[in-house]
């Protein structure tokens, strides 16, 4: 008996085949979509985090270029120290400490404390301020270390240094800025996104300023960097995995109904064949 497929058997088993093509086709669409949507909230998230702390960090950077101002204006008559930084901190609540160190020795800080006070310290000598220092002062321009244990309190908090440099471009001392870690990482969370953000030291090891991850071991992770004066932070942010398992399950039920048709086509193709080979 030789089986022969009907015309309309024939276009139902194209049919069906095409079925499978198209679920196939449904499914990497989907896992693309998927990836490009994923690709699209990474940049979103990073554009976001980078304006915050930039703006964050701008903020007190404007706070230090008017207090470097004022101060200058006054040839850095210390008897004017206390009264400048009282009205900078009193405007930007992200400033906890002002201090002057003249050639890299602190002489001044507001507000001052007789216990734990930064006053004294050659941040010249000093190991854990020393590349942070030379970085500063190489290249003439504002550094933002951090977060960085605080010699006087131990407390984490973030350094922004302005160098200052007389005519000739030596180098006369630092203008400093205090801020504490939670003035900018208490404006990162997001609570769709599990991701952390490290800091900056070049003196020491990177210290994480935000991190929401619930498992922090497992899974790939996105990274990228976020400029900050004269340095950067490491934003990383788990990478999230494409869920095939329910598109599976839809898949294998799509087969099993495309095969359970196709073989009713060929039982059906079978007992037509059957009945011609009787009747013959």
């Amino acid at each position: 008996m030789k089986l022969k497929i009907t015309p309309s058997s024939l276009a139902i088993v194209i049919a069906l085949l095409l079925t499978l093509v198209a679920i196939e086709l449904f499914f990497f669409n989907e896992k693309q979509q998927f990836e490009l949507q994923s690709k699209k909230n990474n940049l979103a998230l990073e554009q976001c985090v980078s304006k915050i702390i930039n703006n964050e960090i701008n903020n007190i950077v404007v706070s230090l270029k008017t207090f470097n101002l004022l101060f200058k204006s006054y040839d850095y008559n210390p008897s004017k120290f206390e009264s400048l930084a009282e009205k900078i901190i009193a405007t930007n609540k992200s400033i906890s400490e002002l201090q002057f160190a003249p050639q890299g020795i602190i002489q001044m800080t507001y507000p001052h404390s007789k216990t734990n006070s930064a006053i004294g310290h050659d941040l010249n000598r000093l190991k854990k301020r020393k590349n942070g220092v030379s970085l500063s002062i190489k290249n003439k321009s504002f550094t933002f270390i951090g977060p960085v244990k605080l010699i006087q309190n131990n407390q984490l908090a973030f350094i922004l240094r302005l160098p200052i440099f007389d005519e000739s471009l030596d180098f006369v001392g630092f203008i400093i800025a205090i801020s504490g870690v939670e003035n900018i990482s208490k404006k990162l969370p997001f609570k769709d996104y599990l991701y952390k953000v490290d800091g900056f030291n070049p003196d020491g090891d990177m210290l994480t300023i935000f991190d929401n991850r619930v498992d922090k071991s497992s899974g790939v992770v996105n990274v990228f960097n976020v400029a900050v004066p004269n340095g950067q932070w490491v934003f990383s942010m788990k990478k999230p995995t494409y869920n095939a398992y329910e598109y599976n399950i839809i898949r294998v039920l799509l087969y099993v109904m495309v095969f359970v048709c196709l073989f009713y086509i060929y039982k059906r193709e079978r007992e037509i064949a059957l009945k011609k080979y009787i009747n013959c």
